[in-house]
């Protein structure tokens, strides 16, 4: 509200999108998922990802920002095989016994949700 040569001025309340969208961010529904499982998914043998999202409280609006995906590489290894240790997407070959050989490949397993 404002006043000017004693006439008070008004402005019509906006909804939510469009003061979210005023401010570079999005409405209160708006879901990342989609976009960060196909950014994920591009990652495998990783140990990890952190993943944070912007929000925002404008005047009665709750808005939701970008999010960002931090993905830690190190690949993480299969611990206590009978081979040893042996790295994500790698395998190791070692006696077992009499004429056996072992053979042990650490996999990706994907993603889990924490």
């Amino acid at each position: 509200m404002g006043e000017q040569h004693g006439v008070q001025c008004f402005q019509c309340k906006q909804d939510c999108s469009t003061v979210c969208a005023e401010n570079d961010y999005g409405p209160a529904d708006t879901d990342h998922s989609d976009s960060i499982l196909s950014e994920l998914n591009g990652y495998s043998c990783v140990s990890g990802a952190n993943i944070s999202i912007q929000t925002a409280t404008i005047g009665d609006c709750s808005c939701i920002g970008q999010y960002s995906l931090t993905v830690d590489t190190t690949p993480p290894v299969c611990a206590g095989t009978p081979c040893g240790d042996v790295v994500c997407g790698g395998s190791a070959r070692c006696p077992g016994g009499p004429n056996e050989t072992i053979t042990v490949n650490c996999n990706w397993g994907g993603w889990e949700k924490l």
